[in-house]
């Protein structure tokens, strides 16, 4: 089997993760580890244009394997896999889940349901500026 070639992507959420962790200092950490061909910091890993940057490094440098990641958003926290189909389907799998244990929809699509199910008005997904940082005080 030959080696790992995994590309990291640290997302700072606009500032409702890079007001709060140094992700350059978390990029020059993972890029040390082994198998980690790529890493990188961007605003909104979320965006059409970071979705395509992704894309683009994993076929140039022959990526491969799952990212997981845990997001806090306004509407809810999501344990979130992003790979290939049959590599989230198997991740899945060791960890007892089915695809009906799943959402497939986009932040973007569960921020407008969520906005029409409560009522929000708001065009974004941020968090409230007022509101204290969700495990601590502000």
């Amino acid at each position: 089997m030959s080696a790992r070639k995994i590309g990291v992507y640290i997302c700072q959420c606009g500032g409702n993760i890079g007001d709060y962790v140094d992700v350059d200092e978390v990029v020059a950490a993972v890029e040390k580890e082994q198998g980690v061909t790529v890493a990188k910091t961007a605003m909104f890993t979320c965006s059409d244009s970071t979705q395509s940057e992704i894309v683009a490094d994993a076929q140039e440098q022959d990526l491969d394997g799952l990212v997981i990641a845990i997001d806090e958003t306004p509407v809810g926290t999501f344990v979130e896999l992003e790979g290939d189909e049959a590599a989230i389907a198997a991740t899945a799998a060791r960890l007892g889940r089915t695809s009906a244990d799943y959402v497939l929809a986009s932040y973007r699509t569960l921020f407008l349901e969520h906005r029409a199910t409560h009522g929000g008005t708001g065009d974004h997904m941020v968090f409230d500026p007022d509101a204290a940082p969700a495990g601590g005080d502000a």
